[in-house]
């Protein structure tokens, strides 16, 4: 397995292509148990979490980063980013720095994959965050 192979497997997939283990914060997919997703949560308690007018306009003020590992067999491979918003209802990928509005594919398509509760659109929407287009190939 790729690189490229291993994040496009996991960019084109659906949160019902994995097994997830709650407790342990772990997404396993279910076509190739090789390949994995570890949760793990931001240990900086000496702030009030993540503070950004996106992520704190909702019910539950509250946001926290949470930081995804993607593993193959044992080898962490790559790293994501997601801010659990809402009383952790939803885990949104960070906008881009410069527009603080829009949100990149490849990012969206890694937080489709962990989004257990189903509620990452409803909750862009709610936050006033836009999903970056997708790219058409020419061939």
């Amino acid at each position: 397995m790729t690189y490229d192979k291993l994040i496009e497997t996991i960019r084109s997939s659906k949160p019902g292509d994995w097994i997830y283990n709650d407790e342990q914060g772990v997404h396993t997919y279910r076509a190739d148990l090789n390949i994995r997703i570890q949760r793990r949560r931001d240990d900086d308690l000496s702030g009030s979490g993540f503070n950004e007018p996106w992520a704190t306009c909702h019910p539950d003020p509250s946001a926290r980063k949470m930081f995804f590992d993607i593993y193959y067999g044992s080898s962490l491979v790559d790293s994501f980013l997601l801010v659990a918003v809402d009383g952790y209802r939803a885990d949104l990928p960070l906008p881009d720095p410069k527009t603080k509005k829009m949100i990149s594919r490849r990012d969206y398509e890694l937080a489709r994959a962990v989004d257990v509760l189903g509620t990452l659109d409803q909750y862009i929407q709610r936050s006033g965050l836009t999903v970056e287009e997708e790219k058409s190939v020419a061939v």
